[in-house]
């Protein structure tokens, strides 16, 4: 699995570089195994921004910091295996309540309960729906 990254900020860039050269290809496995569903992508493009991070199309915030960028990519890659293998949610709640469960044990496994506790933190702050969640 490749994940092509470009943008205007370089340094952001090159820090999502880094972090996918060094984990993407154990992230693609821990999302594979948690979720038992599997990627119909080879190759993706990632259009490294000043915005608000998305699955469809890969686009990743640029402001946030380094170790927030290692967990951004896996939160958007649950949300595009959830396309590829055409799981359908009523809601924005239901899909996030399905996603983080992933998720929690995807950063649990690759990094550890301070890394966790970091990341809900941060998403907290994005709306009550992802607090709920």
């Amino acid at each position: 699995m490749n994940i092509l990254f470009e943008g205007e900020d370089i340094k952001s860039v090159e820090e999502y570089k880094e972090i996918w050269k060094n984990q993407g290809n154990i992230m693609i496995e821990k999302i594979e195994h948690y979720s038992q569903m599997k990627f119909v992508f080879q190759e993706l493009k990632a259009i490294v921004y000043n915005g608000k991070s998305m699955s469809h199309p890969l686009m990743l915030r640029d402001s946030y910091s380094y170790d927030f960028k290692k967990a951004i990519p896996i939160h958007e890659l649950l949300h595009i295996i959830f396309v590829d293998n055409d799981l359908k949610f009523k809601d924005f709640s239901s899909l996030h309540n399905k996603l983080y469960s992933f998720y929690k044990d995807i950063l649990l496994d690759l990094y550890d309960k301070e890394f966790l506790d970091y990341v809900i933190e941060e998403e907290n702050k994005w709306s009550d729906i992802y607090k709920k969640a």
